[in-house]
């Protein structure tokens, strides 16, 4: 049987998951499968019990989530399968589309979640019922460590920086569905698609509540460290301005966030080596901020690279 994108009905659900269930956890999965099992142990750990959780298998070709969800023997996780890789923002949707609890987690498969988080959250949720979605601080662990704090900021805000992670939130259905759900668009495959979402929010309206404790654990990976930034950030910005146009106009800052897309992909050109690139992306962002200190770093940067390795223009 297919089930690509299939909502389960009740009479699908195995008893575990029960309509009772306040939270559906969604786990999206590609071959991330040597996380896996340490994510789910972090959910089965759970202080609060009234849970559900739909593993997102985004067609793994390393590994086998299915195999790794059966070997819990917990009726309240269950797995959808894709029958073709389709991305992040769709493996979400997914597992939204399956869920029967009014709240919701997108949770990474290889982070994990401290046991009181859902209790903690839930409180936050239930204080207040104008609240759409709460999060708290994370804990950075693997290759860098250390605790990433945020904060609540007024919705403008977002096109300027985005204020709220994309897992670990815990969040009102209804506002995944007011939002218009994840966008599946290829390009916003290549990054930002959380930012997407957030914006889309911000269009239709959210109140969010924040918890200044590190109970999201979020793994950092040596490879995701050396890349640092996106190579198509320029890129993936102005897909997010023309989706947003009127709230950019509204709020400002469309230029300064095109321009700080432009200077990130130029910093990663320049540590690919690839000169002409990089000065190519970062004469768009210096038109777009006139951030010259920047631009002669950049340059200077650029031209020593070329002197010393002139095999890599």
């Amino acid at each position: 049987m297919n089930t690509e994108g299939r909502a389960a009905t009740r009479s699908d659900l195995p008893a575990g998951c029960a309509p009772g269930s306040r939270v559906c956890i969604v786990i999206p999965c590609f071959n991330a499968t040597e996380y896996l099992g340490e994510c789910l142990r972090s959910v089965i750990a759970q202080e609060c019990e009234s849970w559900e959780a739909v593993v997102v298998d985004d067609s793994s070709n390393e590994g086998d989530p299915g195999r790794i969800v059966a070997e819990f023997r917990d009726p309240r996780i269950r797995v959808v399968r894709h029958s073709a890789n389709r991305g992040l923002g769709a493996a979400r949707n997914t597992g939204f589309k399956a869920a029967t609890a009014p709240l919701v987690l997108p949770l990474d498969a290889d982070d994990i979640i401290a046991p009181s988080f859902l209790s903690r959250l839930l409180a936050l949720v239930d204080a207040d019922p104008l609240v759409d979605c709460a999060f708290c601080d994370f804990e950075l662990f693997g290759a860098e460590t250390g605790v990433r704090t945020m904060r609540v900021e007024p919705l403008g805000v977002l096109t300027r920086h985005q204020w709220l992670p994309g897992a670990g939130v815990l969040m009102k259905r209804d506002l995944w569905r007011r939002a218009g759900e994840y966008s599946e668009d290829r390009l916003l495959r290549l990054g930002n698609e959380d930012w997407d979402f957030w914006l889309r929010a911000a269009r239709a309206g959210f109140k969010a509540a924040h918890l200044p404790e590190p109970l999201y654990r979020y793994r950092q990976h040596a490879q995701s460290m050396s890349q640092g930034l996106n190579a198509e950030e320029h890129a993936t910005r102005r897909y997010l301005v023309r989706q947003h146009r009127a709230f950019f106009d509204e709020h400002g800052g469309a230029r300064l966030f095109l321009a700080s897309g432009f200077w990130r992909a130029a910093e990663v050109a320049r540590r690919r080596r690839r000169v002409m690139r990089s000065l190519a992306l970062g004469a768009r962002a210096l038109l777009l901020d006139g951030d010259w200190r920047r631009g002669r770093r950049l340059a200077q940067n650029n031209v020593s690279m070329l002197l010393l390795n002139p095999k890599h223009p």
